[in-house]
């Protein structure tokens, strides 16, 4: 977050815990306190596409005094393919557009319960108050080869 300091940082991430902690209900002063401390993001692209491959290359050759000899490289290799532009705060991702905030736990896959790793606040982008807290879950497709998360 470059428009956010460490304690910006600090408080954002305890009020999304104290956010996701209870799905039944949440308290609307810290919602309003999370939708004004959490910068307004560019818009992500809606497909996105990685990829990360290792690859190795070898060289060989003579070396005076040492004699025949190799040098072999690992190589981690990647591509990326549509922007993410989601702020990274703790073990969250945060999307802020006007009117909703999305929230989602990087680690979601680790829990149990997956329940409230994915999460949307709405509210009324003028007067900034909170009005419903939406609760869902991430799941993956795999179809052959290709998992979609």
């Amino acid at each position: 977050m470059d428009r956010s300091n460490v304690d910006d940082r600090l408080v954002i991430h305890a009020l999304l815990d104290d956010l996701v902690e209870d799905g039944t209900s949440f308290d609307t002063t810290k919602a309003t306190q999370l939708i004004a401390r959490v910068p307004i993001t560019q818009k992500s692209s809606p497909f996105q596409f990685r990829s990360a491959w290792n690859s190795s290359t070898s060289q060989s050759g003579y070396a005076a005094g040492i004699g025949q000899s190799s040098i072999k490289e690992d190589e981690e290799k990647s591509v990326e393919i549509g922007a993410d532009r989601r702020w990274r705060i703790g073990g969250y991702k945060i999307e802020h557009e006007p009117g909703q905030l999305d929230i989602e736990l990087m680690w979601a896959d680790t829990k149990r319960d997956p329940t409230g790793s994915l999460c949307r606040l709405t509210y009324d982008p003028p007067s900034g108050r909170p009005s419903m807290l939406y609760l869902g879950e991430q799941r993956g497709l795999k179809l052959g080869p290709l998992f979609f998360s």
